[in-house]
């Protein structure tokens, strides 16, 4: 099999068709008509035959048209960038703005809010105790953790936080007798 079977008809050898399968052969603006139109044989483009506009008439057309972002259903550029604020600080995973009725000048030159500083966990474990346990204590302290649906080492450590507790509301020498 030839490669312009399958790829269909090849530019390159002037198969006749313009285009190809790929691409269309002309458009509603453009015919696939390669050749020059004119008058008297002059051969001119018919594209060509379209008057241009002075720059200064390109100018004008362009101020009278509404701005870009009333044309795309905002009331101002202001409202615009505070729109897109607000998607920017939900991006960064940031509280989003409320930048509404804000001048341009405040909206452009607005800060995000600081991230809440996190207070440390008031139960967050800086000091380690370790204890030393017999076989049957230890055994005795996993029977009673499975009891609880606690982990020995939790269930260890609330019961050395409650001693604690019992032990300082206790007299010193009242626990000695």
């Amino acid at each position: 099999m030839r490669s312009s079977d399958r790829d269909g008809p090849d530019p390159d050898r002037g198969s006749g068709e313009a285009g190809t399968g790929e691409y269309p052969a002309g458009t509603d603006e453009y015919s696939s008509d390669t050749r020059k139109e004119g008058v008297g044989g002059q051969g001119t483009d018919k594209h060509q035959s379209v008057e241009r506009e002075s720059p200064e008439a390109a100018r004008e057309a362009l101020r009278r048209l509404p701005p870009w972002w009333e044309r795309e259903g905002y009331a101002s550029l202001a409202e615009v960038l505070a729109e897109q604020k607000a998607i920017d600080d939900r991006v960064m995973g940031r509280k989003p703005r409320d930048l509404r009725g804000l001048s341009l000048e405040e909206v452009i030159f607005s800060e995000p809010e600081l991230p809440a500083r996190k207070r440390r966990n008031e139960r967050v474990r800086a000091r380690q105790v370790n204890v030393k346990l017999t076989e049957g204590e230890h055994s005795r302290l996993e029977e009673a953790a499975r009891a609880y649906g606690l982990r020995p080492a939790t269930l260890a450590r609330a019961f050395v936080v409650k001693a604690t507790e019992i032990a300082l509301k206790r007299d010193p020498d009242s626990a000695r007798d």
